[in-house]
């Protein structure tokens, strides 16, 4: 027999179920209204968007190898750019306190009057060496050198920072991957619960109030696998655009 309280718990429980509804509803129209904005798309009330999240692939079947991946960086690529501008600059420097040479050529032809004429001819070089300023090309050159060695102690320490950024999304998505695990099988539990406490209330074993319990433990574990879906799916495409495999594409 259905007593006068299990039949309010049901009405409340409608009524939470078509709040809670209302709320969705709302929420799904802001998202569209949002998504729209981003994407350069003429919002118009009824737009439908493709809802189904992708088949979770195993993290093993996209793993890339990181040393290959930070070749292929932006980053890395403008690190190694600054490596070889600081070389240049030493070069420069260097080559300003460089002894310099020079030579030059010269020709001169006199005709006098009914004379068969002469020419003459001559060559010439100079050599300027910048003895005044070996104190301050040792100087200069010393803190170009010390220069040149921060900047490839900062390479080093930013290429292992990228190494390291890439390995740390590695492990956040193996943890996803795990995730998306332990919520389907949260989820397959929470139906068999309540398979069972359908069973046992069509028996008269158990009251409605369990009934209800079982129900809203099945919602809730499903709203956790589409989270840790939807955190996968996040997570795996950083990894791909980090890794340069979306590029590649």
């Amino acid at each position: 027999m259905v007593t006068r309280n299990d039949l309010l718990k049901v009405e409340l429980k409608q009524n939470e179920l078509q709040m809670d509804r209302l709320k969705l509803d709302n929420g799904i129209e802001l998202f569209k209204m949002a998504l729209c904005q981003y994407i350069g798309v003429d919002y118009q009330p009824g737009i439908s968007f493709s809802d189904t999240i992708p088949e979770v692939v195993k993290p093993q079947l996209i793993y890339t190898d990181h040393q290959q991946a930070l070749l292929k960086r932006s980053e890395y690529n403008l690190l190694q750019k600054s490596t070889e501008a600081e070389k240049f600059k030493t070069k420069m420097k260097r080559g300003e306190y460089m002894p310099q040479f020079g030579v030059g050529a010269g020709a001169q032809y006199l005709d006098i009057r009914d004379d068969d004429g002469s020419g003459y001819g001559m060559v010439f070089g100079t050599i300027r060496i910048p003895i005044s300023g070996w104190w301050e090309a040792c100087h200069k050159l010393k803190e170009r050198r010390f220069i040149e060695e921060q900047n490839k102690n900062e390479v080093t320490d930013h290429t292992e920072k990228l190494l390291l950024q890439m390995q740390q999304v590695r492990n956040t998505l193996d943890e996803a991957y795990k995730q998306t695990q332990l919520a389907e099988m949260s989820k397959q539990q929470a139906e068999e619960n309540l398979r069972v406490n359908r069973d046992h209330y069509e028996a008269g074993l158990i009251n409605v109030s369990d009934m209800l319990d079982a129900q809203a433990q099945l919602q809730q574990s499903c709203d956790q696998y589409t989270d840790a879906l939807t955190q996968y799916q996040i997570v795996k495409v950083n990894y791909l655009q980090i890794t340069n495999i979306l590029s590649d594409k």
